[in-house]
C-alpha cells in the first residue's frame, strides 16, 4: 500500500543518493584536498552509504518541516544527509566491535579495506 509517506521517503532517498554520487559532492570531498590514498577511503564509505533505507535522515528532514513549513524543507536537506552519513560511520565502528564482516550483503567496511589490522585501522 503505498502512501504519501512512503512516496515522499522514496523521493527522498532519490534525492540522497543522486546526491551522493554527483559532482557537487565530489567537488565538496576535493575541498578538503582528498589525496589518492583518502579518495580509496572515501569510496569505501560511500559504498557503505549505497542501499539505505534513509529513514533517519528522512525524519530529521520531517521533523525541519514540521517546525519550519513544507516549503522549507529543503533548507534541512544537507544536515538531514549529514546524519545519515555520521550514522554510516558509527556503524563502521559497530561492525568492527560486533566482528561483522557484511552490511546490506556486502562487505563491511574493515572488510573492504582490506580486512585485519590493516581493514580496521583504516576504517
Amino acid at each position: 500500500m503505498d502512501n504519501k509517506f512512503t512516496t515522499s521517503l522514496n523521493q527522498f532517498r532519490k534525492d540522497c543518493d543522486k546526491y551522493l554520487s554527483s559532482a557537487s559532492f565530489s567537488d565538496f570531498l576535493d575541498s578538503f584536498g582528498v589525496t589518492d590514498v583518502m579518495k580509496d577511503y572515501y569510496d569505501a564509505f560511500l559504498r557503505q552509504c549505497d542501499g539505505g533505507k534513509r529513514i533517519r535522515a528522512y525524519l530529521t528532514y520531517l521533523g525541519y518541516g514540521l517546525f519550519k513549513g513544507e516549503e522549507n524543507a529543503n533548507k534541512a536537506f544537507l544536515p538531514s544527509l549529514s546524519y545519515e552519513l555520521f550514522q554510516t560511520g558509527i556503524l563502521a565502528h559497530d561492525h568492527i566491535i560486533d566482528s561483522s564482516d557484511t552490511r546490506r550483503f556486502k562487505p563491511s567496511m574493515h572488510i573492504d579495506l582490506g580486512g585485519g589490522h590493516t581493514g580496521i585501522s583504516k576504517s
